[in-house]
C-alpha cells in the first residue's frame, strides 16, 4: 500500500512513500517561500510514544467505541493513546485546559484533518495542530482524500487568472490538500490512523 505524504520537513514538498520499503516515489515540486525553508525536521524517537489524537471524532455518536478501537490500534504499534476524553472536565475552560495538558504530555500528535461540517477541518483540531507545532512536537495529519484543494472544492472555476470558489473567494493553488499553513507545517498522509502511524514510523527512521 502507498502512503502519500506532503511535508516540507523532508526537504521535499511532496512524495509517495511505500509503507513496506520506505522508498520515495514520484515527487511533484512546487515553489515554497524562503521563510518556510528554515523549518527543520523534528526527530522522532523509535520507542513507545504518547500520541495525542486530535480530531472531531469526539463528536461521533459511537465515540466510546471509536476511542477503544483507537487505543487498541496504537497499543498494537507499541504506543499509548492520549484522547480528549481522558479527563472528567465538564466546563468549556476545563476541557480546553485538560486537552492542552495532554498535548504537552504527548510525544507527537495525530490529527484527523478530514472536512467537518463543511469543506475544512475541525477548527478545534486546527488549533491543536498549531499548538503542538509551536511546542516543537511532530504532527501527522490524515485525510481520506489528499488530492489538491482545487481538485476537491465544489463550484470551483477560474476567474481573472486564478481559481475561485462558488462565492468568488480565491483558492490557493500550491498542489496541497489543505490550506498551506497546515499543508506545509505538518506531515499529511492519505488514509486514517493506521496510515498516520506508518508515516510516524517512517519519520522515526529518517535520522
Amino acid at each position: 500500500m502507498t502512503v502519500h505524504i506532503h511535508s516540507l520537513f523532508e526537504k521535499r514538498p511532496c512524495g509517495s512513500v511505500d509503507r513496506s520499503s520506505g522508498e520515495t516515489g514520484a515527487i511533484r515540486h512546487w515553489s515554497v517561500r524562503q521563510d518556510c525553508r528554515k523549518l527543520r525536521a523534528i526527530a522522532i524517537p523509535e520507542q513507545t510514544m504518547n500520541l495525542y489524537l486530535a480530531g472531531p471524532d469526539v463528536f461521533r455518536p459511537d465515540v466510546l467505541a471509536w476511542a477503544a478501537a483507537a487505543r487498541q490500534l496504537l497499543a498494537a504499534h507499541g504506543h499509548q493513546a492520549l484522547v480528549p476524553l481522558d479527563n472528567e472536565e465538564t466546563t468549556a475552560s476545563g476541557i480546553c485546559r485538560a486537552n492542552l495538558e495532554l498535548i504537552h504530555k504527548a510525544d507527537a500528535l495525530l490529527a484527523n484533518l478530514n472536512p467537518f461540517r463543511g469543506s475544512e477541518p475541525d477548527s478545534g483540531t486546527c488549533f491543536e495542530v498549531g499548538f503542538a507545532i509551536a511546542l516543537g512536537k511532530p504532527v501527522i495529519g490524515y485525510l481520506a482524500d489528499a488530492r489538491p484543494q482545487i481538485a476537491k472544492l465544489p463550484g470551483l472555476h477560474e476567474s481573472a487568472g486564478r481559481f475561485v470558489d462558488a462565492q468568488g473567494q480565491a483558492v490557493e493553488n500550491f498542489g496541497l490538500p489543505l490550506n498551506l499553513m497546515l499543508g506545509i507545517s505538518c506531515r499529511i498522509v492519505e488514509g486514517g490512523l493506521e496510515e498516520a502511524l506508518a508515516a510516524l514510523k517512517i519519520q522515526a527512521t529518517m535520522k
